[in-house]
């Protein structure tokens, strides 16, 4: 079990287990509150920030900015190169033109549960293309002008049903376009 979950599970025994106690009180109410309250510290003290989760995904030089004293945003404004934030959150990745190359780690990015968008065009992605179903959140994904080869897995996106924009074009695939791309009944660019 992830540290999160154990954190939910935690904050839910302990509400569960003191939350008797306050029923017959006067002033129930407020002490339902309170404990609500107390149980959303639990739950999200015990979940690894988005910038502990991103300084796992990724080791470039060109990422020097990523200062770990630092959290990866600040409400809606980026504290750190590529990441776009939205209330403290992080919502996409757009590291373009950095030389990143080697395995995109789809467990890391599985962990940043507001992930909607992912723009890493213009590396150097050589391997296959990652498992992109632990992705089943993304809205976009631009993946062009890298060196992808090998065939493109038939199920690559069945488990990802929001996607709206998908770009693969300037890679070295091989193969048919994938029949997996007709469930995508919210596709409205593909570029392949």
């Amino acid at each position: 079990m992830d540290a999160r979950r154990l954190g939910q599970c935690r904050g839910a025994c302990i509400l569960m287990s003191i939350l008797p106690l306050f029923s017959s009180s006067e002033h129930s109410h407020c002490h339902l509150l309170l404990l609500v309250i107390i149980f959303l510290h639990l739950v999200s003290s015990s979940s690894k920030s988005d910038a502990k989760i991103l300084l796992n995904l990724i080791n470039n030089d060109a990422l020097s900015n990523w200062d770990p004293s630092k959290p990866s945003c600040n409400g809606d404004k980026e504290n750190w190169e590529g990441v776009l934030c939205d209330h403290g959150i992080v919502w996409g990745l757009k590291l373009e033109n950095i030389g990143l190359r080697g395995n995109i780690d789809v467990d890391t990015l599985s962990e940043l549960t507001n992930l909607r968008a992912i723009s890493l065009m213009n590396n150097n992605f050589d391997e296959s293309l990652p498992n992109l179903a632990k992705l089943g959140a993304l809205k976009t994904i631009y993946l062009s002008n890298n060196k992808f080869s090998e065939k493109i897995p038939e199920n690559l996106f069945d488990a990802t049903l929001s996607l709206k924009k998908i770009h693969l074009s300037q890679n070295k695939f091989s193969g048919q376009i994938l029949v997996s791309l007709t469930i995508l009944l919210k596709l409205i660019e593909l570029m392949f």
